[in-house]
């Protein structure tokens, strides 16, 4: 006896939804996404603040000669580009895989650029760039650019761009990897140079930190806060501890005042210093050490305690800013010495 079969019209919608198609009958599988897309024309990518899920962007230049480049999500993806004209494609120029760059002249008449990416498993996927497209109202002409003004020529329909004022401030979105990011216009550029917070090496001070500015032309103390992306040095920090290492104006120790001193170990009375190095004149006050074409020098006490005599298994007594001086301290264990390596005793045991 045969079997009667009922079929739900539920399923039957759901087998023929265009969704149910594409996921279980397609072969379209794998990324087709672009990580980077730029369109640079006249030195500048066109391109502002593109997002991977954004298939359509708006560019205006006028410039003949344009270079596109493109990085897939997924290295093994083909990617090529296409101009449309006037609605209809021309040539495909293929980049390769994972994407790349492409010089490109740029066609007469209503333009698009088409990215098409595809991935291995069958995915694809296409981004459009629409280049100078008509516009209705000053809207149509924002290109997502800080540093220019667009405006819509109502006759022509066209878009037209002037520069804002120079040194503007812009966002500069970049990562600055230990640096200040300062975001500035230059002509229709939102440039970046980095500051760099860091102290000098073999200074006395730490280095500064990067704050977010609102007056451009101080770099030193901005007293407020302003646009993200605008990130300005603070200056530097606080004076590193006396005894530190430094190497400035001829000085090799720090005096916990910020400056670099040198550290004097001859005898147990005071001698002139002037920026760092040694007069060796003999003084009691700091106008004792006469400086040509400025005030006194520095008149500091030279002590003879501190020992830099290398001893197996003991640090070094340090001089602090030319004055104090602290005592030998044990080496630490494992530390080489002459014979072979500082034991937990301060002790020099030969390497077996």
């Amino acid at each position: 006896m045969g079997r009667t079969r009922h079929f739900s019209s539920l399923l039957l919608v759901v087998a023929l939804s265009p969704i149910f198609f594409q996921t279980t009958y397609s072969c379209e599988r794998g990324n087709a996404s672009l990580a980077v897309l730029e369109y640079h024309a006249d030195g500048q990518d066109r391109i502002h603040g593109f997002s991977t899920d954004n298939l359509e962007y708006d560019v205006f230049n006028t410039s003949p000669s344009v270079t596109v480049t493109t990085g897939a999500l997924d290295p093994a993806s083909i990617v090529s580009y296409q101009w449309v004209v006037d609605g209809a494609p021309g040539d495909t120029t293929g980049v390769g895989a994972g994407g790349g760059s492409a010089e490109m002249t740029l066609p007469a008449g209503e333009v698009s650029l088409r990215v098409t990416v595809r991935a291995p498993e069958g995915a694809f996927r296409s981004y459009m760039v629409h280049v100078d497209p008509p516009c209705a109202s000053v809207a149509d002409c924002e290109d997502g650019n800080a540093c220019t003004d667009g405006l819509c020529d109502f006759v022509t329909s066209q878009c037209s761009f002037g520069n804002v004022t120079n040194f503007s401030t812009c966002d500069f979105s970049a990562p600055g990897d230990g640096f200040c990011q300062d975001g500035l216009c230059e002509g229709s550029f939102c440039g970046s140079d980095p500051i760099d917070c860091s102290a000098p090496a073999g200074s006395c001070v730490s280095g500064g930190t990067c704050v977010v500015a609102c007056d451009p032309a101080d770099i030193q103390n901005p007293p407020c806060t302003g646009p993200a992306g605008n990130e300005r040095c603070d200056g530097f920090g606080a004076s590193l501890p006396a005894g530190d290492d430094c190497t400035e104006g001829g000085g090799n120790v720090c005096n916990g005042s910020g400056a670099c001193v040198t550290c004097l170990l001859s005898e147990n009375v005071r001698r002139c210093l002037v920026d760092g190095g040694v007069l060796g004149d003999v003084c009691t006050i700091n106008t004792d050490c006469p400086v040509t074409g400025s005030g006194g020098g520095i008149c500091l006490l030279v002590n003879d305690d501190c020992d830099i005599t290398p001893v197996d298994c003991q640090v070094p007594s340090r001089c602090h800013g030319g004055s104090a001086c602290t005592g030998r301290t044990q080496a630490p264990v494992g530390a080489p010495c002459s014979n072979g390596q500082c034991d937990s005793s301060g002790v020099c045991q030969p390497t077996p």
